[in-house]
């Protein structure tokens, strides 16, 4: 079994990216996911737990927001991204963002992983489903 870390604004988005995903996978595939508490947490503990999982071995795919917000501190998700390649380089990361994508750059946004959330979190649109598809094969 696979496991999906998610560590999203809120724990609403984090439902909502752990929704879209069993629904769009596969049946057959299987995942865990690992959801981080974000708000009134400080970014040395929300490493530090990373760091646990990484250590276990039991992080396969990092999903986090472009932007964290934990109402104490802000920051962007670089700094986790660039801790976690640092203990596991081949970690493959998806991020998620708020920005407005146009239409012009959606053939570039799915190859590069990062994910606008009015389409990934949207199970309806069929960019979404190739989002997940994507994610699927990440973790083939």
């Amino acid at each position: 079994m696979k496991t999906i870390a998610i560590l999203a604004a809120t724990r609403e988005e984090q439902e909502k990216v752990k929704n879209v995903i069993a629904e769009l996978a596969p049946p057959e595939n299987e995942y865990k996911f690992n959801m981080y508490r974000v708000y009134h947490t400080h970014k040395a503990d929300m490493l530090a737990e990373i760091a646990g999982d990484m250590g276990a071995g039991c992080l396969d795919l990092l999903i986090i927001s472009d932007w964290i917000d934990t109402d104490w501190e802000e920051f962007s998700c670089a700094e986790i991204i660039g801790f976690c390649h640092q203990a596991v380089p081949d970690l493959p990361v998806i991020i998620t963002t708020e920005a407005e994508v146009s239409e012009d750059d959606l053939e570039n946004i799915i190859p590069s992983r990062v994910y606008p959330n009015s389409i990934f979190l949207d199970p309806k649109n069929e960019l979404a489903g190739k989002m997940v598809a994507e994610i699927v094969n990440i973790l083939a």
